[in-house]
């Protein structure tokens, strides 16, 4: 009888074993609860997150190092929720990942493509990451096989959204959450910084993506879902049509080389990092180009521009042409 005992007590722990162990795992479709998740309080497996929103697995080499970028005001009870569902699923698909959180500092007009590329540029000042992903604060995800990873092109991760019916309606929309290598953001010079209040930045970055032939790649639509949290729509951008007009033409002269704001804080909350920013206001009339004369772009553009390091000193001897093993005998300036 001892012996039947053990080996039940055994069987037990087995199975709670299996059982843990399978709870780590992805699980496919997911029961999403707004009402749930504003009645949460921290849970168990959010403990072992480190302060400003950083995990990674113990048991195994992370897949990929993830920086997830929130562009963000005034929707705190939405970014909760978004934590909520997505900080469990992040850590069932293995990936090191630490949240960034960019908050528009103010009340001026919001401009979601700043914020993105400000989030891009503070997130690789902390460590280097193998993949972005933009992601929206409304936007739950709905199945965890949705993998937040990079792969060899963008992927538009949320082709199907609740709202829409669960379908994609047309070809140019990218927005919602976009994951990116940190090269392609680079060969595309990141966001329009020009789209001051809501639509057409997602759809500028389509044919940044088109115009450098990356190109993008979408999950399956019984994957890529998510379930949208209702909200108001923000002040309408009236601009946006004459904007994207020119977006083909104009992306290597707008976006990261020509990005300005103000640090105003950093501060490390338990699940994320919270960036705060001062991006100015919008210009009362602008519909193309930034005001800053950044010139024309370069032909074989892959990394971030180069600083204007000034004009060279006007006394300057050029080196000789001849002998370049011997120092010329009348140099004034440094070479």
């Amino acid at each position: 009888m001892a012996f039947y005992l053990q080996l039940q007590q055994a069987f037990s722990r087995s199975q709670a074993s299996v059982s843990s162990q399978l709870s780590r795992c992805p699980v496919g479709n997911l029961s999403i609860s707004f009402e749930a998740a504003h009645r949460s309080v921290l849970l168990t497996a959010f403990q072992d997150v480190s302060p400003g929103g950083a995990w990674r697995p113990k048991s195994c080499v992370a897949r990929q190092r993830i920086a997830i970028i929130i562009p963000f005001r005034d929707r705190q009870e939405h970014l909760d929720i978004l934590v909520y569902y997505l900080v469990p699923l992040l850590k069932r698909q293995k990936v090191a990942f630490r949240i960034f959180v960019v908050e528009q500092f103010g009340n001026k007009t919001f401009n979601k493509g700043r914020l993105m590329n400000i989030g891009f540029m503070e997130a690789r000042k902390n460590e280097e990451f193998d993949c972005f992903i933009f992601h929206d604060v409304d936007l739950i995800p709905e199945d965890d096989r949705n993998m937040y990873t990079c792969l060899e092109r963008p992927r538009h991760m949320s082709p199907a959204v609740d709202k829409l019916k669960y379908k994609l309606p047309y070809k140019a929309l990218v927005g919602g959450v976009l994951s990116m290598k940190a090269e392609h953001f680079f060969k595309i010079n990141g966001y329009s910084n020009l789209y001051w209040g809501w639509g057409a930045e997602d759809d500028d970055m389509f044919y940044r993506l088109s115009a450098s032939k990356i190109g993008v790649s979408r999950p399956n639509i019984t994957i890529g879902r998510y379930k949208a949290i209702k909200h108001a729509r923000g002040e309408v951008n009236k601009a946006r049509f004459k904007l994207l007009k020119t977006a083909k033409t104009r992306y290597l002269k707008d976006g990261l080389n020509t990005l300005e704001y103000r640090l105003v804080e950093t501060r490390l909350e338990k699940l994320y990092t919270c960036i705060t920013v001062d991006i100015g206001v919008p210009p009362k009339n602008q519909t193309e180009y930034p005001i800053a004369n950044v010139g024309d772009p370069p032909k074989n553009q892959t990394e971030y521009p180069k600083a204007d390091v000034g004009d060279p000193p006007k006394n300057k001897i050029k080196y000789p042409k001849a002998d370049v093993s011997d120092p010329p005998k009348n140099q004034t300036e440094i070479q």
